[in-house]
């Protein structure tokens, strides 16, 4: 048995693809095809059922793939370990974080592992939420600060940062500007500003609307939040927002209202589950970096069902 045998098993279980595995792993569809023949001669049991519809597991190969998982992790674990020892982790990460959220404490985090690993490069990318989830799902981002509307993808493990409602914010003119709260039915008698589709917070109340049977009409849309805000200052209409942003500076001179029913939205840290595909070794320490301080403080992790 050859580590190389098991991830080829591991690849194939991931894509449910014998031909997808050979393509992500850059090898030969065949040789992968004979690798596992081979550990499935001398394991004595078929690790996959294969048909003209594709590759599954079977009740042994699913055994396999959990215990490879194990065993392959572990060899990460004894490298990056070593490598640690030395200085000498290298390699490139990309950090996502959704457009308009602030990092915070995500800076000192990211800045303190780039000073113990000055071998690994960070790429930060800003991308709406929607896409930075599917990112993390495919493996083109390591780790991401998303706005969260509701579940996360299957292969995606969170850790909310902040869980906020959201609040309508108003300018001292406006007509809602002497109330304190507001009916979601109502927000349909008005033109609104608001974030994009696939922006948290956006997500959050369009799925509150239908839930309601409420039509809304977002007639102003902006990546930001102080561009959100701007608008709602500008009088364009009311805007949506989380109800921490009335609070701060970008909030000022604009009146914020409670919506009813409250619809609420989560800021956090999402990564890929490593149990469905195993990190680099510097997507391990840039996880290790950051997740653990969090950790400490007792933030607990929403990790996918099995």
């Amino acid at each position: 048995m050859e580590r190389r045998q098991l991830e080829y098993v591991v690849a194939v279980a991931d894509d449910a693809s014998f031909t997808r595995a050979a393509r992500r792993l850059h090898v030969a569809q065949p040789g992968i095809s004979a690798q596992v023949a081979l550990l499935e001669k001398e394991l004595g049991e078929r690790i996959f059922d294969r048909d003209a519809r594709g590759v599954a597991l079977t009740p042994v190969g699913e055994l396999v793939v959990e215990r490879a998982r194990g065993v392959l992790q572990a060899f990460d674990d004894v490298r990056t370990a070593g490598a640690e020892a030395r200085g000498l982790v290298r390699g490139a990460v990309t950090i996502g974080t959704v457009r308009g959220v602030p990092l915070g404490s995500l800076a000192a985090s990211i800045a303190a592992f780039r000073s113990r690993h000055p071998g690994i490069d960070v790429r930060l990318v800003e991308d709406e939420s929607a896409p930075l989830l599917a990112g993390l799902a495919d493996g083109g981002v390591d780790l991401a600060l998303v706005a969260l509307a509701g579940d996360p993808p299957a292969a995606v493990v969170v850790r909310t940062q902040l869980d906020d409602r959201l609040a309508v914010a108003v300018p001292p003119d406006d007509p809602w500007a002497r109330r304190r709260r507001v009916r979601l039915e109502e927000l349909a008698e008005r033109s609104l500003v608001g974030f994009p589709p696939g922006a948290g917070a956006r997500d959050a109340l369009d799925a509150a609307a239908g839930r309601a049977g409420v039509r809304l009409r977002v007639a102003f849309e902006a990546g930001t939040v102080a561009s959100v805000v701007e608008l709602a200052r500008a009088g364009l209409g009311p805007a949506v927002v989380p109800e921490t942003v009335v609070r701060t500076p970008l909030g000022e001179g604009l009146h914020g209202l409670s919506l009813a029913p409250a619809v609420r939205s989560r800021l956090a840290l999402a990564w890929r589950d490593p149990r469905r595909r195993t990190p680099s070794p510097a997507a391990r320490a840039l996880l290790a970096a950051v997740l653990r301080p969090a950790a400490a403080h007792g933030e607990r992790d929403r990790r996918p069902a099995q």
